[in-house]
């Protein structure tokens, strides 16, 4: 388990004995200035790295989440050329493992996409939000971005492939300060002033579930049997059960 607080400290704590104990504190390597959030530290879904806003604003650190050690440092001030102000970063996200990707929103209304190992910028999506990105999540199956912002919520592809850059979600009166997937990815979870839940219109990559399965071998086999009987057809709603995602 992690902690990072207002004066920059950061600690390790090990959790699998009975009475958590504290394995190592570091001071002043977390930004005083971030906002000390849920997103205020990350951590990679192998468990491998930790990723946090310090020991400046405008950097974002990379540890190993074991130990503590450092691994990389990333200023986003400089990864823009042609802004005209220093970027600050606010919240840090990993993506799934499998990609290697840090998400980082920035003062400046962006959402940076970050190589893990080496802290090369893969890609910057620009005005996200009119003002911060209160809080960001990726898909289990890294297919959609979700960000909240300006009491807005947004559901974004995350590959940036389709012509509707987001699907747009409005109920909040003041700020959203958490957002998430649903497990089964079918919809989408935001609390602020209140809890809500929304359905989410995307296609999932995953295939059908081992009880979807079974549910449509049941049907298979039933119309085998009534198809097999002298005289006995089956019909047309069994049919259509058995087409591909039904």
């Amino acid at each position: 388990m992690y902690s990072a607080c207002s004066h920059g400290t950061l600690a390790l704590y090990n959790c699998a004995v009975l009475k958590s104990h504290i394995v190592r504190v570091l001071a002043n390597v977390v930004s005083q200035d971030a906002d000390h959030g849920p997103d205020a530290l990350s951590v990679s879904a192998n468990g491998h790295f930790l990723a946090f806003v310090g020991p400046s604003k405008y950097i974002v650190t990379l540890m190993d989440a074991r130990s503590l050690d450092e691994l990389l440092r990333v200023d986003v001030s400089i990864l823009d050329l042609e802004s005209t102000a220093l970027d600050a970063a606010e919240r840090v996200q990993f993506a799934p493992s499998s990609l290697g990707h840090l998400l980082v929103t920035t003062s400046s209304q962006k959402i940076l996409v970050l190589d893990v190992k080496s802290g090369r910028l893969i890609r910057a999506v620009s005005q996200v939000h009119k003002q911060s990105c209160s809080s960001l999540a990726l898909s289990p199956d890294s297919c959609y971005l979700l960000t909240a912002g300006d009491r807005v919520i947004k559901v974004w592809d995350y590959s940036m492939r389709f012509d509707v850059s987001s699907q747009v979600f409005i109920g909040h009166s003041e700020l959203v300060r958490q957002v998430g997937f649903t497990p089964d990815q079918r919809q989408v979870i935001s609390v602020g002033d209140a809890i809500f839940l929304w359905d989410f219109f995307g296609v999932s990559t995953k295939g059908p579930s081992k009880e979807e399965l079974c549910h449509r071998s049941r049907i298979h086999s039933s119309i085998l049997e009534t198809s097999s009987s002298p005289g006995v057809e089956a019909s047309p709603e069994e049919v259509r059960d058995l087409t591909p995602g039904a």
